[in-house]
């Protein structure tokens, strides 16, 4: 009996401490460890000027990637439309598609009826909103010393 019971009591610990590391890699993954967030950046681009609307999203995600995170800027498009255009729908299904990916979506301030279909999305699965980079950054700091 005693032979039984070392060889299954040491492999219940191996298992124990197993599981501790796994959850121990998955809170550091999580809270910064390592993986960057990925951030989708929603905001106004065809209610006002385009152009300007790009520009605004650009200098909020250089924020970002200036602290350690990787932005994603769905506003880049206004090129690509601007040699070969797509109608409306198009844009937001591959805003979508992307959004789907991403870890957080951070809500620039203006009106824009498709960031807030972005929104009411990252919302629906479970993708955290914040509503301005400066939001985002109180809660999870720069990533670079």
């Amino acid at each position: 009996m005693k032979l039984l019971f070392w060889p299954l009591a040491i492999a219940l610990w191996i298992g124990c401490l197993y599981l501790i590391w796994d959850l121990i890699r998955r809170v550091f993954r999580l809270t910064r460890g390592l993986k960057p967030l990925r951030i989708y950046i929603a905001g106004p681009y065809s209610v006002g000027d385009p152009a300007a609307n790009t520009l605004t999203a650009i200098t909020e995600a250089d924020k970002l990637l200036n602290a350690g995170y990787y932005p994603f800027i769905p506003h880049l498009s206004h090129y690509h439309h601007a040699i070969l255009p797509h109608d409306y729908e198009t844009w937001m299904e591959l805003d979508f598609a992307y959004l789907a990916v991403c870890d957080v979506l951070i809500r620039l301030p203006g009106e824009s009826p498709g960031a807030d279909r972005e929104v009411t999305l990252a919302k629906q699965r479970g993708i955290p909103v914040f509503y301005g980079v400066e939001a985002f950054l109180e809660v999870h700091g720069e990533r670079r010393a």
